[in-house]
């Protein structure tokens, strides 16, 4: 299910457009960063950071039944979730629809926002990637009986079948290991009230056995077989990141009880966008394009 969900360059390419809604007041954090100068130091002493891609804990997105529509599509009882309250999964959402009436007003201000839309050669570097996927969003319907005849919807029925025998078998051991294995993929599914929204997801599962062996890393050990090569992924946590230093991809927040906090950002590369479409019931345009052409002279505005 998740190799079929997970869209690789070819794919990238012939779809070709790829972007997000944004807020005026919060465009400009995705295209420039800058520090404020040291009054103490010289002028020129003062710096320009480039932004960096952030991804937000699964938890904290607007959908409530986020990671929960697999268990529900599967019939699997609430019981289930007590053991899951918490998410290592960090996503960024994109989409392909970048003129949507019902996304202009719920992420874009009410159409006072922006669509800000990623340049394609930033994001066949996230999907070059080992440890970051790039991944479609399947929707599910939960209230038809029609079956869902795509590939995923046929994976998915067999393991409904799986789930409804391990039932039939009182087999709570394996259900309730069944359950813990169906977060590998439980971010890949919305319900289809949400289809309009054609979404595609940047993300990291930090509970990836990979990434785990990565992150346990001894950190001074720079042999042949744990050093970091650039395609690698790296961790750090936010406050000790070096952005010079090339092993070091992925931004954590600290740690507590086993759990990362609500962001991690992923300096790979600068983020980079090729267009900024401002939205219908933007006011002062003739302002805000002039200030966007300056933070970013290549970036197209309509």
């Amino acid at each position: 299910i998740r190799s079929k969900l997970t869209v690789d360059s070819n794919e990238l390419k012939e779809i070709g457009s790829f972007g997000h809604y944004t807020k005026i007041d919060t465009l400009t954090n995705y295209l420039i960063k800058a520090d404020w100068k040291d009054d103490n130091k010289c002028e020129n002493d003062s710096k320009v950071k480039f932004p960096y891609l952030r991804l937000t804990n699964l938890k904290q997105l607007n959908d409530p039944m986020e990671g929960r529509v697999i268990y529900d599509y599967l019939g699997i009882d609430n019981t289930f979730f007590q053991q899951y309250q918490t998410s290592n999964v960090f996503i960024s959402s994109l989409t392909t629809v970048s003129d949507s009436l019902p996304m202009w007003k719920e992420y874009a201000d009410s159409s006072q926002g922006a669509f800000l839309e990623y340049d394609l050669s930033y994001l066949e570097n996230i999907v070059a990637h080992k440890s970051i996927e790039f991944v479609k969003v399947h929707y599910l319907d939960l209230m038809s009986e029609n079956k869902d005849e795509t590939d995923v919807g046929k994976y998915l029925d067999n393991l409904k079948q799986l789930f409804e025998k391990l039932q039939d078998l009182k087999a709570e051991k394996e259900l309730i290991s069944f359950a813990e294995k169906l977060k590998r993929i439980s971010y890949l599914f919305k319900v289809k009230d949400y289809e309009y929204e054609m979404e595609y997801r940047i993300l990291i599962n930090l509970d990836d056995t990979a990434i785990q062996k990565i992150i346990n890393r001894d950190g001074n050990d720079l042999s042949n077989e744990n050093f970091l090569m650039k395609e690698e992924i790296g961790l750090e946590i936010f406050d000790k990141v070096n952005y010079n230093d090339f092993r070091k991809y992925i931004v954590l927040s600290p740690k507590d009880n086993g759990r990362y906090d609500l962001f991690v950002y992923i300096n790979l590369a600068p983020l980079k966008y090729s267009k900024v479409i401002l939205g219908p019931k933007v006011t002062d345009a003739d302002y805000i394009a002039p200030y966007l052409k300056l933070a970013n002279p290549d970036i197209e505005i309509e």
